[in-house]
């Protein structure tokens, strides 16, 4: 596929209201307003790559503006600023490795011949010597290098003989000698000596490979960071499984819709295989004891955070409003009695963990906080979002520019209104952080005569007009401004919330605050599609002993405090319901007067006995240290690492899947379906080719439901033949298409 070059008009072309480009006899000059600030000739890819990067950083312009005008690939510009921050300058311009001759000399011979008598095959022989797979092959077939046994020992039929449809592929798989699907015996039994590394990907020619559309995921799966740091954080000991195939695998796995480690074992083991280039995917036992090894040693954390802090610096438009909200995942097992609290979507009190996510404003996830003993949001906040924010959060300005502007902020964050405090904005604004709530207790509703329409436009594009009103609210004790916004709804219900957003006009902070239901949305879906409550591992944990918990006599007194108080005020209402009639007789005068003395006896007697309660609970600490409570109280955590490791592959999933469904939004009217469509397109079958001598990796993907659909698809794999991706492990590019576009278009009626 041919790379998608830049498009130079000659005359001036704004990227945005600040920048723009014009191509004057060749060489194209960037203005700031009338100011010439770079140029580069026109085709001088590597300027062009380091100068669009350059705006980026410096926040000039957004990726999505510079795709739009250059009329480039998005991924691309993304990597282009990826190189400028990690290599600077010196990684657009270094100077590029040439091809080595991929020639059999007397060295190579000796190093290859040594490869084959050790039981490598063709392919593995090739990718370790530089030779193509093609030139080994001929020498074999002219005697200059002899074959282990006169065999390939790591493929056991010839490619034209191997099995291509689905009903062949399937008879194979039952009949290999060492279970389903185990068809290269030779590097299994190498595997089980340790003789071998790991088992490198070897493609073959298929047809009708269930859900092979998936692959065409994999582009934006290494790009969101599956494999990024792998190999610096996680390892594997030997074995046939090796850690590039468990982590595509997973990948793989979770875009399929399978929730769980478990639901991997009624999976075609053999099919999934070929999407991986293996004989097949590993049973759930083998597939838990490399879990075992990459969950270990607080690595998942490490590699979490690494994830996190790259997806914050490719978005750092998105950076700059960041998104807080507990999650409550329900725990229904016996291996420990995990604390309870309140199920919203339940209406019920249930055991469990509350996760606290980091999202944007599209809703794409940035990391996840667990917690056992749930403190708080604003606790959780403080003492743990808040400091690795201020660490990874790019562009925020210096303490100069936040002395010169008192009303600049290093990045804002919204949540419920569970983390309303005064106390809490004023602490954060310390920090030069602004908040975004609603507010609680709001005051009586404002006059409507102060409401005006005003058009807000979401993070998302889309756009709305609303009813918004503003006041200033000085709160007296913790001495500090904020502003409070109002919506008026269609009913008259007035939505207040309150931000120490004072840079921003109304328009842009109540689009900002209103954008929390793509969070909502977010859980909704993860729920139903990539099972985020799901447990991966059913092992507990040690909880940390000093950790401050909810004292149970406390929580015991509290109760009969809220019982009694219950019991109070039905006893008033019943007092209060308690009418004489204006003729009564003298015994009803008699029961009436009888009546309410037994009741204010019964009220006063609830009010000392609460008044008792308090007094008890003074004297009981709320919280007491984890090791100071009885043995019959104490519990276990569920075990964090392998959950955490499994949530990371899902956000990459997540994030993978969103950047598909964008694709397609610039192709098609209904932007709702676009998820709809990527979701069909996984579960697609399609046709995989390999073609060695090009180096090419065909994936041809099965009509969809509908021409209309097609067109959609095949703009989606031109695209992603633009990135030019290589399978990893091997040197194949990737290429996608249509399997009806060899044949002739449908017409549609």
């Amino acid at each position: 596929m041919q790379l998608q070059l830049p498009i130079f008009p000659v005359s001036m072309t704004h990227i945005n209201n600040n920048i723009g480009f014009q191509n004057i006899d060749g060489t194209v000059y960037y203005f700031h307003g009338l100011m010439p600030v770079f140029s580069h000739d026109e085709g001088d890819m590597d300027a062009f790559r380091f100068i669009t990067s350059q705006l980026v950083i410096g926040g000039n312009v957004k990726q999505i503006e510079i795709s739009r005008a250059f009329g480039i690939p998005y991924v691309n510009v993304k990597r282009s600023v990826r190189t400028l921050r990690k290599e600077g300058p010196g990684g657009f311009f270094k100077k590029r490795k040439g091809k080595t001759a991929h020639v059999l000399t007397p060295t190579k011979i000796k190093t290859a011949q040594r490869l084959l008598d050790k039981g490598y095959n063709a392919s593995e022989v090739s990718s370790k010597t530089d030779v193509k797979a093609f030139t080994i092959r001929k020498a074999i077939q002219a005697g200059r290098l002899q074959r282990n046994g006169d065999q390939d020992i790591r493929v056991e039929k010839s490619e034209a003989e191997a099995p291509k449809t689905k009903s062949q592929r399937n008879i194979f798989d039952s009949q290999a000698n060492m279970g389903i699907g185990c068809t290269r015996e030779n590097e299994r039994i190498l595997a089980a000596l340790g003789e071998l590394t790991e088992a490198v990907p070897l493609f073959t020619s298929n047809i009708d490979v269930k859900s092979a559309g998936v692959l065409l995921a994999l582009p934006a799966l290494l790009e969101n960071g599956l494999l990024q740091h792998s190999d610096k954080i996680f390892s594997l000991p030997k074995g046939y499984y090796g850690m590039q195939s468990i982590f595509i695998m997973l990948g793989f796995a979770v875009l399929l819709r399978i929730q769980s480690i478990d639901g991997i074992q009624y999976c075609d083991a053999g099919e999934m295989g070929k999407l991986i280039g293996l004989d097949r995917i590993p049973e759930v036992k083998t597939l838990r004891k490399k879990l075992n090894y990459l969950t270990g040693e607080n690595k998942p954390e490490q590699w979490s955070k690494h994830l996190a802090k790259m997806w914050l610096e490719d978005y750092p438009d998105l950076a700059g409003t960041l998104y807080v909200d507990g999650h409550e995942r329900v725990y229904h097992g016996k291996q420990t009695k995990l604390p309870k609290r309140y199920i919203a979507r339940e209406k019920l009190c249930l055991r469990g963990v509350t996760d606290y996510w980091v999202n944007d404003a599209l809703g794409q996830p940035f990391f996840v906080v667990s917690k056992t003993v749930n403190p708080g949001l604003l606790s959780v906040l403080r003492e743990q979002i808040v400091p690795r924010l201020l660490k990874d959060v790019p562009n925020q300005p210096d303490d100069n520019e936040l002395k010169t502007n008192r009303y600049s902020f290093r990045f804002g964050l919204v949540f419920d209104r569970e983390g309303y405090s005064p106390a809490f904005f004023k602490e954060m604004w310390e920090q030069r952080i602004s908040c975004y709530t609603y507010r609680k207790y709001a005051q009586k509703d404002w006059p409507e005569t102060e409401f005006i329409e005003i058009e807000v436009v979401f993070p998302n594009g889309e756009k709305s007009v609303m009813q918004l009103a503003e006041r200033g609210v000085y709160h007296g004790t913790e001495k500090i401004w904020y502003r409070e916004i109002r919506k008026l709804t269609e009913s008259g219900h007035q939505t207040a919330l309150v931000t120490t957003d004072y840079y921003n006009d109304t328009a842009l902070i109540a689009g900002k605050m209103f954008s929390r239901w793509s969070q909502e949305n977010f859980f909704k879906y993860m729920m139903k599609h990539f099972g985020i409550d799901k447990l991966i591992e059913y092992k507990v944990e040690k909880i940390d002993e000093t950790i401050l918990i909810v004292n149970p006599r406390y929580r015991e007194l509290d109760s009969q405090i809220r019982s009694h108080n219950g019991k109070l005020s039905r006893k008033k209402a019943e007092y209060a319901d308690l009418i004489l009639e204006t003729n009564a007789e003298e015994k009803e005068i008699k029961d009436y007067v009888q009546r309410k003395s037994e009741l204010r006896e019964t009220i006063e007697g609830i009010k000392v006995e609460i008044e008792n309660l308090k007094t008890k609970r003074k004297k009981v600490g709320k919280h007491v240290a984890f090791s100071e409570l009885p043995e019959s109280e104490k519990f276990n955590e569920l075990k964090k690492s392998g959950k955490q490791f499994f949530d990371t592959i899902k956000m990459i999933a997540y994030r993978s899947e969103t950047a598909l469904a964008n694709i397609l939004r610039d192709f098609i009217p209904k932007k709702d379906e676009a998820r709809a469509i990527v979701r069909q397109i996984f579960m697609t079958d399609a046709d995989i080719e390999h073609d060695e001598e090009i180096g090419v990796l065909r994936v041809k993907i099965h009509n969809m439901t509908n021409p209309r659909n097609n067109r959609y698809v095949g703009e989606l794999c031109k695209v992603l033949n633009d990135s030019q991706s290589i399978f990893p492990g091997t040197k194949l590019r990737l290429n996608y298409n249509l399997v009806s576009d060899e044949v002739h278009a449908v017409p549609e009626f």
